[in-house]
């Protein structure tokens, strides 16, 4: 079971200083880019499929248990949409918009949210999470899966997400560590 903590900036400041001293952490790697299409697009779609249980229910279910202060959420780098698609099916009420930089992935999401019947609640467009085209305070919630990995500069992500979330809105973010290889100093 995945367990979230929520780190307060005197304790972030108090460990990061201590990281240094105790370990080397080597350099950030970033993956492929994310814009994954025709072939690649079909294959992560359907990789998602089988791992979903494992991937994306958990961030799912944890999601979902959020507020959206305006009924408005944004999922950032949707992929085949099946976050999106889960929270729609959880949150019927909810309006989401979900983007992705691949014109393919949108597709199949699109295809994937008419099969699951939930196409009228979501609007899957191609974008760019480091550039938003919209508003500042328009969603209520912003989230986004497994995708901040894939952003040679992640805090224009970040930047973009508060910008666009309501003032009484919230984000959650969920990314894999990887590359993170410590070696105790001694």
């Amino acid at each position: 079971m995945l367990k979230t903590t929520t780190i307060t900036s005197r304790r972030l400041f108090t460990f990061s200083n201590l990281l240094p001293s105790w370990f080397k952490v080597e350099s950030r790697k970033l993956e492929s880019h994310p814009d994954h299409i025709g072939v690649e697009a079909e294959e992560y779609n359907r990789m998602v499929k089988v791992h979903y249980w494992l991937l994306n229910r958990p961030f799912i279910l944890m999601v979902a248990k959020l507020k959206s202060c305006n009924l408005k959420v944004l999922d950032m780098g949707t992929g085949p949409g099946w976050n999106s698609i889960g929270l729609a099916k959880k949150h019927p009420d909810w309006k989401i918009t979900a983007i992705d930089l691949s014109p393919d992935m949108i597709a199949l999401a699109k295809k994937n949210a008419e099969l699951e019947g939930v196409s009228h609640q979501i609007n899957f467009m191609v974008g760019d999470a480091t550039n938003l085209p919209f508003a500042d305070n328009e969603f209520g919630l912003v989230v986004s899966h497994f995708m901040l990995h894939h952003i040679n500069h992640p805090e224009d992500l970040l930047s973009e997400a508060k910008r666009v979330n309501h003032q009484n809105g919230q984000i959650f973010i969920k990314d894999l560590l990887r590359h993170f290889i410590l070696h105790i100093q001694k």
